[in-house]
């Protein structure tokens, strides 16, 4: 059995790749690289039939590969979507795009918001949360002791540096994308950047995808955004300790950054049920082999007419 993972080689942020490192973490072996851009171009190698994917993070931003490829087997889990970049995303669930939805339901969905959307139209969904929760601390990873400081603006960095005794680090999500990077490139980033967070004595970070790994683990971790607001935040603020950037300078929020407190322990329960589903969908593999794909001029008539129904705005 062959398995593979969803990478965004092309993005300048690295939560996208600590996503799809705490998929990788989730199968037995890793045997390919699923374009997250190009999901409906993917062809398994001669010798196999088709290859299984847990379908988790951001989708997406090219209509024109939606839905994915027939020869991935797909688990969709921790699954988001957002309508509010300023795109047109109705494909996803619309027309071909949602009948696939529907085929593979219940979607489980990354955030509250992403389950209301499939729900309002129709498709079967739950919410799952997100799979970097389900991400082991790493083995032979020092204590550093510091206070990590990740992508937060200069006024809370120097906020905090003026609060603690303690030395402090800043770090950015932000990948060069000047470099040309493999996968093996940016998992090794990644591991990085979870060593970094696993060994500091407190994180405080603007970033969702910095918060809920270091949930996973045990690294104490306050949010602070201005963006509490946000549908894909507000799913996971009772996770977490966090405040708005205002409050925080203005002292309407406290936080001792000598002594962190304690994460909540909400996540937990959902990382177990990640787990449980994650083994489930792989153990089915395993024992029931997937049947051959059926590709055949109806299924690409349809696509056709899909495409040309994106092209010209419908």
């Amino acid at each position: 059995m062959k398995y593979g993972i969803i990478v965004n080689i092309n993005t300048d942020n690295i939560g996208d790749d600590v996503q799809s490192y705490a998929a990788e973490k989730l199968l037995p072996h890793l045997d390919a690289i699923v374009s997250r851009e190009n999901m409906d171009e993917f062809y398994p190698p001669p010798e196999e039939k088709y290859v299984s994917i847990f379908m988790n993070g951001w989708f997406m931003y090219n209509p024109l590969s939606w839905p994915p490829s027939p020869y991935l087997n797909v688990l969709p889990i921790a699954f988001h979507i957002t309508p509010d970049i300023g795109q047109d995303i109705r494909f996803m669930w619309e027309g071909e795009g949602g009948e696939w939805l529907k085929a593979h339901a219940p979607i489980g969905c990354r955030d509250i918001s992403t389950k209301t959307i499939l729900e309002n139209n129709g498709i079967p969904a739950y919410f799952s949360g997100c799979l970097t929760l389900t991400i082991e601390p790493l083995k032979n990873c020092e204590y550093h002791g510091k206070v990590v400081l990740s992508d937060l603006p200069p006024e809370i960095v120097h906020f905090v540096m003026t609060r603690t005794k303690k030395e402090t680090f800043y770090l950015s999500h932000t990948v060069n994308l000047t470099v040309k990077h493999s996968w093996d490139m940016r998992r090794n980033l990644t591991e990085q950047l979870l060593k970094i967070y696993q060994g500091a004595s407190l994180v405080v970070t603007s970033r969702l995808h910095s918060a809920l790994p270091c949930l996973a683990l045990g690294t104490p971790v306050l949010l602070v955004s201005s963006m509490l607001d946000n549908a894909r935040i507000q799913t996971y603020l009772p996770f977490l300790h966090h405040t708005t950037p205002q409050d925080l300078l203005n002292g309407n929020f406290t936080y001792d950054f000598n002594l962190p407190v304690k994460n909540p322990s909400k996540h937990i329960e959902i990382a177990q049920s990640l787990r449980r589903r994650c083994k489930e969908f792989i153990d089915e593999c395993e024992k029931n082999p997937f049947k051959e794909p059926r590709v055949d001029y109806e299924e690409t008539v349809k696509r056709i007419r899909r495409l040309k129904s994106i092209a010209f705005h419908r």
